[in-house]
């Protein structure tokens, strides 16, 4: 076909019909924007580049798919472990909740319970700032464990007899009269009992003839609780419990035994004189060796 390049050869009646065909057809110059066979040429040119592209670039994958494609080779469903060869229910065990996942939600909560713990073992759980053998001491038999159970054995024994022991009772005897006689019954003892007595000036003993001579103990044993004091002459408030006014004053007197059969024996405190004035409080601080034991003021 002729390009405007030979309008010149040809014959001037063809020109309108040449210049016509220059415009359908082109210069090889046209861009892909015109409208010309070429352009569009050139369009489909540009297309059929940009497909070869990505179909090399596709065939560059497939060409290392193993087995041409057929991947024969790699480990299919017939060679892999499947649930028949695989550890199942039987090897695993039963869940000990609704299933696997339940316990092992279980096991974190134990675990952050016990992190709990352990985060607070001393030094990082080495416990080297805990005291060692060295400021302990050495055990005084094998090892501590030894001594612990020999403390065991101790303590067993000792609560043995600590668990029949009765506790401790006070009762007081008001008001007694020493202008009066020489004799009076403090206290009345049933069954067996242990006891110790004060005696507690309420009112100043006094006599102006002279001494006056204070004991307190059983019907059978006048001076067994509290020995005879040499002079128990004194003022409001002190308390004789022992053998001398001068060295007995706020003392206890002896903790003794006592026993009554039937409530026959008694406490008595004796006085060798009258006095002149004197009012004293016993107080029977006792306990019960026996189920019956019992003090009463008598």
């Amino acid at each position: 076909m002729p390009s405007r390049d030979s309008e010149d050869k040809v014959p001037a009646i063809d020109a309108a019909t040449n210049s016509h065909v220059a415009d359908v057809v082109g210069n090889k110059s046209d861009t892909v924007g015109g409208d010309s066979l070429v352009a569009h040429a050139k369009i489909n040119a540009a297309a059929i580049a940009a497909e070869s592209a990505e179909v090399t670039a596709i065939k560059a994958v497939t060409d290392v798919i193993p087995d041409a494609g057929a991947m024969t080779s790699i480990a299919q469903d017939a060679t892999v472990a499947k649930d028949a060869t695989v550890a199942k229910e039987a090897t695993l065990g039963s869940p000990a909740g609704a299933d696997m996942s339940t316990d092992i939600a279980a096991l974190q909560v134990d675990s952050t319970a016990i992190k709990a713990v352990t985060d607070v073992i001393p030094d990082a759980g080495a416990m080297t700032s805990i005291a060692q053998e060295a400021t302990l001491g050495s055990p005084a038999g094998a090892d501590m464990s030894t001594d612990i159970a020999a403390i065991q054995t101790d303590a067993t024994a000792i609560k043995a007899v600590t668990d029949v022991l009765q506790p401790w009772r006070r009762t007081i005897k008001d008001s007694v009269d020493l202008t009066v006689g020489t004799s009076d019954n403090l206290f009345t003892v049933t069954g067996e009992v242990e006891c110790y007595i004060y005696v507690n000036i309420t009112t100043e003993i006094a006599r102006a003839a002279g001494a006056v001579t204070m004991e307190v103990g059983t019907s059978d044993d006048t001076d067994l609780i509290v020995p005879t004091v040499t002079d128990c002459r004194g003022a409001v408030g002190d308390v004789f419990g022992g053998t001398d006014a001068a060295a007995n004053i706020n003392t206890r007197g002896n903790i003794c035994v006592v026993s009554g059969a039937a409530g026959t024996n008694n406490i008595v405190l004796t006085i060798d004189n009258a006095c002149d004035t004197g009012v004293v409080s016993a107080f029977c601080i006792w306990r019960a060796l026996s189920t019956d034991g019992a003090v009463a003021a008598a």
